[in-house]
């Protein structure tokens, strides 16, 4: 198990640097590097959250880089290998947030939706304030994309109320009143 753990940490020291760097070698040497770790995990319930958290890691290096199709196919194993084992926390939850930022930002708002309103379910469920807030504030942001200014200005509102005395939140906070002026720029105001 140490060694698996060693090797755990120096995928994502790996991945750090490749998201630094981003040489097309240093994915090559990544992706095998993670298949090798793969390989070496069992069926149990431990390591399928290993190796569900590392196919969200690679999914948000591919989100970084706009590699959509890429950041899908980990991003969407993540979110099965959780629905798999019933392993409903805030990394599902992220997973959520994840495919509808990909889906919002490949223009799919309708799916970007779906993904939105399942990351605002979970992270209600298991409370956690910052994705609750972050949540609020995807929707608000993809219902400007798509110039639907009542429910932008709902989401946006709701996502002020949850992050406005929560010190975490502050930056995230700012961002919401940023959006609220977006949203009010829909209608002229």
């Amino acid at each position: 198990k140490l060694a698996d753990a060693s090797k755990n940490a120096a995928f994502i020291a790996n991945l750090i640097l490749f998201q630094a760097c981003g040489s097309t070698s240093a994915e090559e040497d990544l992706i095998k590097e993670f298949n090798s770790i793969k390989a070496s995990l069992s069926d149990s319930r431990q390591d399928i959250q290993i190796l569900r958290d590392l196919n969200t890691d690679i999914g948000e290096m591919y989100i970084a880089k706009d590699q959509y199709p890429k950041a899908l196919m980990y991003t969407l194993e993540s979110l099965r290998l959780s629905e798999e084992v019933k392993l409903i926390d805030s990394r599902y939850a992220g997973n959520n947030e994840m495919l509808a930022t990909i889906y919002s930002n490949i223009g799919n708002y309708k799916e970007a939706d779906v993904y939105g309103q399942k990351c605002l379910q979970v992270a209600t469920l298991v409370r956690d304030t910052s994705r609750i807030g972050g949540s609020y504030m995807l929707l608000a942001k993809l219902m400007v994309k798509v110039k639907d200014e009542i429910k932008a200005q709902h989401y946006v509102d709701s996502a002020i109320i949850v992050m406005r005395d929560v010190k975490k939140c502050e930056d995230c906070y700012s961002l919401a009143k940023i959006v609220n002026a977006g949203v009010k720029n829909l209608s002229g105001d």
